[in-house]
């Protein structure tokens, strides 16, 4: 703020003689001079004493001696003050600097009258003036405000986080403007907590407030730790000093304490908005998950309409559904949910050493896989960790290449931990079930039965059917499931009054050995067994 000194012209011996008074002769009334010191006279030929005398356009004032102030605040019975300069003169529109009798300095302003702005003695309550646009507080001896005041209409003097007790700021010495409407940047910094949990000033490089148009700082009412305000379009968070917070908020804990968290982000890496309807990549904030804070271990996000991280089970973002923690981190590769839709686990090939096995049979995986609904995520968070449905999605697991199979709504087949069939095929948690490529066939066991499938895993049907495996051995269809096992693969085997037997001779019909229907897989090698319950 620049400040202009108003001074009056100089009033010379002969200027102030062009006013028509006489330099002698003590009847006259009017201006005199004595040395370096001018007197008014009375009518009664005595100076006149504690009185403001006018000449031309000037005011002046006459001590209690009878000379004439300069550079002198005076203050009238009625507690208005006044301002006379170096040559006498009362000041009017305009800033000065003085110094009181403690040789304290301060701005003072004095109106087209000269009377100074001030609030009223014995007032509590803050007291502005409007001066070229501009908004400045008063003291009630009139010096200027600055720095931080509080409720009262009182500068906080020389105090630590002065901005706790401020209400108001009113700029620095030299200016003294009243922010309204307008955010400050306080560099001062402090070494002291926010009111809210885990949240402490130290840990923040700049102090950021926000003053309304009444120039009163943004603060929470009532019992609330925090509050919202909308400014220019974006949403900030404030707590109960007025600071600015940033980062991720339980902004819950201003409501219901007892109630479940709900994360916001405020953007600290911007200027502090609310961000909302976006991807946050973003480390929790440490009563979110200690040790990714600690860790510094990054997660995606995802922040609604109102600015809440999606938590606790599957949400549609832009037409794509993702899966979320219970505190908002995007879930990638297999994710358990209960049958409410709520998050239960997560599991990566490569951390959790995932194998073909664990989706078939118990195991620690298994049981984990198996807790509750499982879905599959892409994998590459990249790419966008996105639901994969269909009956042929690959994954890779720690030994080897797969198909799994999710449907529409991207449930796992099979999830129950029994096969399903669907399209000819069967799947168990997602897993499609398959035949060993070098084996060609293998069996399935369901609760249709025990089916004889392909390297492809579809589904072999017939009656009384012989199917030449990788070993040279034969596996055996019966109405549509498995019947029996021969390592015998010189001759197809023959089928007799619907039983099978061993090709024995030289004719077409020659009969050996019969094969027994095998119900127990005792009779197939064990690496044909794709899949039986246990």
């Amino acid at each position: 703020m620049t400040k202009t000194l108003k001074l009056t012209a100089v009033l010379t011996a002969g200027a102030l003689m062009a006013l028509g008074t006489a330099i002698c002769g003590y009847a006259a009334e009017g201006w005199q001079q004595s040395g370096d010191d001018w007197y008014y006279y009375g009518t009664n030929g005595q100076p006149v004493t504690d009185e403001i005398k006018s000449s031309g356009e000037n005011k002046f004032y006459l001590g209690y001696d009878g000379r004439m102030a300069k550079d002198y605040m005076y203050e009238d019975d009625n507690e208005n003050i006044y301002y006379f300069n170096s040559d006498g003169a009362m000041v009017t529109d305009c800033w000065i600097v003085h110094a009181d009798d403690s040789n304290e300095t301060a701005y003072y302003y004095f109106d087209g009258s000269g009377k100074a702005a001030k609030r009223s003695s014995g007032s509590d309550s803050l007291y502005t003036k409007t001066i070229d646009g501009k908004t400045y507080g008063f003291d009630d001896e009139g010096r200027m405000l600055y720095g931080w005041v509080d409720e009262d209409g009182v500068r906080i003097e020389d105090e630590e986080d002065a901005f706790k007790e401020g209400r108001y700021y009113f700029g620095d010495f030299d200016d003294g403007e009243m922010k309204k409407n307008a955010w400050l940047e306080y560099t001062e910094g402090s070494e002291d907590d926010s009111n809210v949990k885990g949240i402490s000033y130290e840990d923040m490089d700049v102090l950021w407030f926000f003053f309304d148009s009444s120039g009163k700082k943004t603060v929470p009412s009532g019992d609330r730790d925090t509050v919202e305000k909308n400014i220019n379009g974006n949403k900030y968070l404030f707590d109960k000093n007025g600071v600015m917070l940033s980062s991720w908020i339980d902004t819950n804990i201003s409501t219901d304490p007892t109630a479940s968290p709900s994360y916001k982000f405020f953007s600290g890496n911007t200027d502090g908005h609310l961000e909302k309807e976006k991807w946050i990549y973003a480390v929790p904030d440490e009563d979110m998950d200690e040790e990714d804070y600690n860790d510094e271990e990054y997660s995606w996000f995802y922040v609604d309409k109102r600015g809440e991280a999606s938590t606790n089970g599957i949400e549609k973002v832009k037409g794509k559904k993702y899966a979320f923690d219970d505190i908002g981190r995007m879930q990638t590769e297999f994710v358990v949910l209960s049958e409410t839709g709520d998050y239960e686990d997560t599991l990566h090939a490569d951390e959790d050493e995932l194998t073909a096995e664990d989706f078939k049979y118990d195991s620690e995986n298994f049981d984990r896989l198996t807790g509750g609904v499982l879905y599959y995520f892409e994998s590459d968070e990249e790419k966008g960790g996105q639901m994969k449905t269909g009956k042929s999605v690959k994954i890779e697991l720690s030994d080897g290449s797969y198909t799994f199979g999710f449907d529409k709504n991207g449930r796992a087949y099979g999830g129950d931990g029994r096969p399903e069939e669907v399209s000819r095929k069967y799947y168990i948690n997602g897993l499609l079930l398959t035949a060993d490529k070098d084996m060609k066939y293998g069996v399935v066991e369901t609760d249709e039965g025990i089916l004889v499938v392909n390297s492809s895993g579809t589904v072999q049907k017939g009656d009384e059917k012989a199917l030449k495996d990788g070993n040279d051995g034969y596996i055996l269809i019966k109405d549509d499931k498995y019947y029996g096992y021969t390592e015998n693969g010189d001759r197809k085997p023959l089928w007799k009054d619907g039983e099978a037997y061993e090709y024995d001779g030289d004719e077409e019909d020659d009969l050996g050995d019969m094969i027994s229907e095998d119900t127990t897989l005792s009779d197939i090698p064990s690496d044909m067994i794709v899949y039986a319950v246990r």
